[in-house]
Protein backbone atom coordinates (compact mmCIF):
# COMPACT_ATOMS: atom_id res chain seq x y z
CA UNK A 1 0.00 0.00 0.00
CA UNK A 2 1.04 3.37 -0.68
CA UNK A 3 -1.25 5.75 0.93
CA UNK A 4 0.52 6.58 4.60
CA UNK A 5 -2.73 7.20 5.84
CA UNK A 6 -4.70 4.21 4.88
CA UNK A 7 -2.59 2.06 6.04
CA UNK A 8 -2.56 3.70 9.40
CA UNK A 9 -6.25 3.59 9.46
CA UNK A 10 -5.97 -0.02 8.49
CA UNK A 11 -3.51 -0.87 11.26
CA UNK A 12 -5.88 0.59 13.89
CA UNK A 13 -8.81 -1.19 12.25
CA UNK A 14 -6.67 -4.59 12.57
CA UNK A 15 -6.18 -3.57 16.15
CA UNK A 16 -10.00 -4.24 17.03
CA UNK A 17 -9.65 -7.97 16.12
CA UNK A 18 -9.32 -9.24 19.61
CA UNK A 19 -12.22 -6.86 20.77
CA UNK A 20 -14.55 -8.62 18.36
CA UNK A 21 -13.81 -6.50 15.39
CA UNK A 22 -13.20 -8.15 11.63
CA UNK A 23 -10.44 -10.30 12.14
CA UNK A 24 -7.08 -9.36 10.39
CA UNK A 25 -7.77 -11.38 7.23
CA UNK A 26 -11.15 -9.47 7.17
CA UNK A 27 -9.51 -6.47 6.85
CA UNK A 28 -6.05 -7.36 4.59
CA UNK A 29 -9.07 -8.75 2.02
CA UNK A 30 -11.29 -5.46 2.20
CA UNK A 31 -8.24 -2.88 1.97
CA UNK A 32 -7.27 -4.84 -1.00
CA UNK A 33 -10.34 -4.36 -2.61
CA UNK A 34 -10.47 -0.85 -1.73
CA UNK A 35 -7.44 -0.46 -3.81
CA UNK A 36 -8.92 -2.22 -6.75
CA UNK A 37 -11.77 -0.63 -6.59
CA UNK A 38 -10.43 2.71 -6.15
CA UNK A 39 -12.41 3.27 -3.16
CA UNK A 40 -11.72 7.10 -2.01
CA UNK A 41 -14.35 8.43 0.23
CA UNK A 42 -14.97 7.05 3.40
CA UNK A 43 -18.99 6.38 2.72
CA UNK A 44 -17.63 4.54 -0.19
CA UNK A 45 -15.15 2.35 2.26
CA UNK A 46 -17.77 2.16 4.37
CA UNK A 47 -20.34 0.57 1.75
CA UNK A 48 -17.75 -1.63 1.20
CA UNK A 49 -16.82 -2.56 4.50
CA UNK A 50 -20.51 -3.61 5.12
CA UNK A 51 -20.67 -5.59 2.03
CA UNK A 52 -17.85 -8.13 3.09
CA UNK A 53 -19.14 -8.62 6.42
CA UNK A 54 -22.94 -9.22 4.73
CA UNK A 55 -20.83 -11.69 2.78
CA UNK A 56 -19.02 -13.22 5.70
CA UNK A 57 -22.28 -14.35 7.22
CA UNK A 58 -23.39 -14.50 10.91
CA UNK A 59 -20.02 -14.23 13.90
CA UNK A 60 -20.65 -16.70 16.90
Amino acid sequence: MKDPLFEAHLDRTMGYATYGGADVAECRTTAARAQECGVGSRHELTALARSAEMSAGPRY
